[in-house]
């Protein structure tokens, strides 16, 4: 396997002129590095799947609502049992 610094020590090789073919080459094969990271990103997104109630996007709001006055009474839950412990 070819190292970094063995490429870059060929690259210091060349002529000026044919900097800018090695230059299109290398950001040839980072666009492609690049599209295939996105297409692999979009492949994880369309996995993710949600449980949830068939009107949850409808009515989203009210769902957090929901649970935010859950999470106030589990809270509020906690601190008794913290409070009822120092007894």
């Amino acid at each position: 396997m070819i190292t970094r610094t063995a490429l870059k020590a060929e690259i210091d090789r060349l002529k000026d002129a044919d900097l800018d073919i090695v230059y299109s080459i290398i950001q040839s094969i980072l666009r492609q590095y690049d599209q295939t990271e996105k297409q692999m990103f979009l492949s994880r997104l369309q996995n993710i799947r949600i449980e949830g109630p068939p009107d949850f996007s409808r009515k989203i709001e009210e769902y957090l609502k929901q649970v935010e006055s859950n999470a106030s009474t589990v809270k509020e839950l906690a601190t008794g049992m913290e409070s009822f412990r120092e007894l």
